[in-house]
Parts: C-alpha cells; sequence; structure tokens
C-alpha cells in the first residue's frame, strides 16, 4: 500500500479477486497433480517461486514496518516449511512435536510490552 499507493478496499477487492481464482483453480490443480505426479506439480511450482524470489529481489522495498513484517513472515514461513518437509521423511510425528513447540512459543508474548517490542 505505502509503496506502490494502493488504497485499502483496492487491496481487498485484490484479496477478494485472488480467493475467487483460488476456488475455481484449485479443483483443476489438483487434477493436474493426479496426472502429472506431485513432483512434476511441485516442480512447477517451485519454478515459479524462483520467478517470484527473483522479482522480489528486484523490487527495491521500502523498509517501513508492514514491510519488514511481511518479509520476515515470508521468508520464516518458507524456511519452516521447508524444514518440517525434511523432518517429515525422518519422523512425521517430530513435525507435529516441533509444531506444538513452535505454537507453545506464544506464551513468551509479554502481557504488557515495553514500548517499542
Amino acid at each position: 500500500m505505502e509503496k506502490f499507493g494502493y488504497s485499502v478496499s483496492a487491496i481487498a477487492t485484490l484479496y477478494l479477486l485472488n480467493a475467487t481464482i483460488n476456488i475455481w483453480l484449485a479443483p483443476r490443480i489438483g487434477r493436474l497433480i493426479g496426472r502429472w505426479g506431485e513432483r512434476c506439480a511441485l516442480i512447477f511450482e517451485y519454478i515459479g517461486l524462483i520467478g517470484v524470489f527473483i522479482a522480489y529481489g528486484l523490487i527495491k522495498i521500502q523498509r517501513s514496518p508492514t514491510g519488514v513484517s511481511f518479509t520476515i513472515n515470508h521468508i520464516t514461513s518458507v524456511v519452516i516449511s521447508s524444514a518440517f518437509g525434511v523432518l517429515w521423511l525422518t519422523s512425521p510425528a517430530a513435525v507435529f512435536f516441533a509444531s506444538t513447540a513452535t505454537a507453545g512459543m506464544a506464551l513468551n508474548v509479554p502481557h504488557n510490552p515495553s514500548r517499542g517490542n
């Protein structure tokens, strides 16, 4: 919003459009996964992600708190998903135990945080 000048209503419209496309597209993607197999579908997805990450790298992102939060959230979700995927190959139960520990970290959030924290 800050970088590109979109209004809140424009962003909300984009989210609704994205959700509508996903609802329509999800069953078709599921059929393609059934036809191509998971490996080919994942390779296709990851090639798309490579393009997205390169695009992120080429855009001069403003260092706003929202932009930084979004970037940290995105990086964390990619790293955790990848790590849990590798862990799943070793022990599926360990993924659930690690997820429980991660969720438990919410207990570390202070009741009355000081300014800036």
